[in-house]
């Protein structure tokens, strides 16, 4: 069983590279960027990689592709500033071998030690709840995990606003905080899609069921949940 893990408190979700560039002195915990925007190095091996000038650990997110499979889903050359992955689209422990084993050929074409890169399963469908122990003890990569609530709400077809099925919401929280604490694992709130206001009363609620912290999609946000999960 893996070691108790630190999470931080916020992690800003960049989605463009305009936001990319304004996340350099953001006071969020880390930075998770979408896998398209982070400068490639200038050759497969890593010898000469693109500068990260953030000033906050690095995560990257990718969704994998099952047309494509995961080889060519996680066929990027992982620059060597970047710590973890925030890996969509996993909802059975194969998943999470597969993922284990592209991200450990990349780690060796970059150089990285293998397991250096760590992984944050993103729970955003009934099957990835459900299978979420098995995808836990698959693979000893992982660092935290996260709950998609936008992406649980769409495949669960529930409609209108997360208020209206918050009690379905915070049942799924509670099956992650539970399978989280078993592994030793911190659990995050991801709910990108949301409008602040939305967002800061799941978090609320994620934080009364443990959870460690939340994706942010703007620095406003970031002083706020920073000083809500640090009680």
């Amino acid at each position: 069983m893996p070691a108790e893990n630190a999470a931080p408190r916020t992690n800003l979700l960049v989605t463009s590279a305009e936001a990319l560039a304004a996340a350099i002195h953001t006071a969020a915990g880390a930075v998770t960027v979408d896998a398209a925007l982070i400068p490639k190095p200038a050759s497969r091996r890593g010898a000469t990689p693109a500068p990260l000038a953030l000033s906050r650990p690095l995560h990257m997110r990718i969704a994998i592709d099952r047309r494509l499979g995961f080889e060519a889903s996680l066929d990027e050359t992982i620059h060597p500033a970047v710590v973890a992955v925030l890996l969509g689209g996993v909802d059975r422990p194969q998943d999470v071998r597969d993922a284990d084993v592209a991200l450990r050929r990349r780690e060796m074409r970059t150089g990285l030690e293998p397991g250096t890169v760590r992984l944050v399963c993103e729970v955003g469908s009934a099957l990835a709840l459900r299978a979420l122990p098995g995808m836990i003890v698959a693979v000893d990569r992982h660092s935290a995990v996260a709950l998609n609530t936008d992406a649980l709400a769409a495949d669960l077809a529930l409609p209108g606003p997360p208020g209206n099925h918050l009690a379905l919401l915070e049942h799924a929280m509670a099956e992650v905080a539970i399978s989280a604490r078993v592994a030793r694992l911190p659990w995050l709130l991801l709910a990108p899609t949301l409008d602040v206001g939305a967002r800061s009363m799941l978090a609320t609620r994620a934080h009364a069921h443990g959870a460690a912290g939340v994706y942010i999609t703007g620095e406003p946000e970031a002083a706020g949940f920073n000083s809500l999960f640090s009680s």
